[in-house]
């Protein structure tokens, strides 16, 4: 049985025990950088999602307003058009376009 590290130099069992715990050492080190490197990661990726939804959310807003003028001033339209023509089948056009 070897006992002393003196005796597992001389088997070659020291090298051994030396370069497992190392590679280990190494293993576990790169685990942790890893690690460590998700969480920075996810930090900035955090960011990213909320600069998206903000410029999604910006640009969604200024869209409803295009579109709720959009649909006012053809309601408006309409009814003035409708009010200045004579002809029935134009009336019936602002009605149709204006509903």
């Amino acid at each position: 049985m070897l006992n002393s590290a003196y005796e597992r130099y001389l088997n070659g069992t020291f090298f051994v025990c030396l370069l497992y715990k190392t590679s280990f050492m190494k293993a576990f080190i790169i685990l942790l950088l890893c690690i460590a490197g998700l969480t920075t990661m996810s930090q900035t990726t955090d960011t990213l999602i909320k600069n998206f939804d903000a410029k999604r959310y910006k640009l969604n807003k200024t869209g409803m307003i295009v579109l709720s003028s959009w649909g006012g001033a053809n309601i408006v339209g309409s009814a003035i058009g409708y009010g200045l023509t004579n002809s029935y089948e134009e009336k019936q056009f602002y009605i149709m376009n204006g509903a």
